[in-house]
This record gives C-alpha cells, structure tokens and sequence, in this order.
C-alpha cells in the first residue's frame, strides 16, 4: 500500500512509498481504508522526533478518518461499510480512568495512535474495536476546489 512513513525522525526523512505492507487486524480489530487524514501539530512533533516513536519505520497520522474494509471476528458494533472517524487515544478501556470516562489517563495506556502505533498517513490503518477507539461518524466528501471537505450528514 501508499503510506507517508519514516526510517528515522526528521521532516527530511518523510518519504511517500508504494512498498508498505497493509496492516493485519486481530480478532479485536477493524482495518479502515483511510478517506481523509488532517495535520495535527502533534504529527510534527512525531516526525521531528521529540517524542519516542513506536515501530520504527513508522507512519504517522494522528488525525483519521475512513470507511471499514474489514473486521474482526469479535468485532460486535461495527461492520464493514460503515463510515468512520478514529479516535486518536490508546487505552485499554478497563482501569478506574477510563471507567471514569478519563481515557486520556489511562493508567495503561492514554498515547496516541500515531506515536505508539502506526498512524493514517497511510491508504488503510487498523485500530482495536474499544470503547471510544472507534466513533461511528456519518459523513459526506465534498469537492470544494483543490481539496475535499468531509461534512456531517
């Protein structure tokens, strides 16, 4: 697959390449084909390398929306077709934080997909079926010029 990705920080080394893997999913996991993918302050700082990044090469996207080419056999609230925007926080959806509907507190986890995984840079990304991971997000793609817009429905 097409993905923005890379081998060590630095805007310079951020290359576009037709030669990535498509990501594999779990039986927890949904695989999005990436629609549209904003630029977040956060993803500079993913490039420049001001933070520890996970895996390296790496792709980053911290912004990411799509529509379900695929999931998972435990995946129960989404299916494929549905439209979709990713919520960017990593967490495990069972400590006292996100119970408390804190999930960016996460005692085990509260990173950002992006830094801690790969991000939606990419033609597809895949992300856990979890509480808040995935929001179900109606959407239209508008040609307004030189760039497409995604409304709300």
């Amino acid at each position: 697959m097409k993905a923005a990705i890379f081998e060590k920080p630095g805007i310079e080394n951020l290359k576009i390449s037709d030669e990535v893997e498509q990501p594999k999913i779990t039986d927890h996991d949904v695989l999005i084909r990436v629609k549209m993918a904003g630029v977040n302050p956060f993803d500079h700082i993913t490039i420049s390398g001001t933070r520890e990044i996970k895996p390296l090469p790496h792709i980053p996207g911290a912004e990411t929306s799509g529509e379900i080419e695929k999931i998972g056999e435990h995946v129960s609230r989404l299916k494929k077709g549905d439209r979709v925007i990713v919520y960017n926080k990593v967490f495990d959806g069972t400590c006292d934080m996100c119970l408390n509907q804190s999930e960016m507190l996460c005692r085990n986890g509260g990173k950002e997909i992006g830094l801690v995984t790969n991000g939606g840079f990419a033609e597809y990304i895949a992300v856990p079926e979890v509480r808040y991971m995935v929001l179900v997000f109606i959407y239209t793609y508008i040609y307004t010029g030189n760039t497409w817009t995604a409304i709300t429905d």
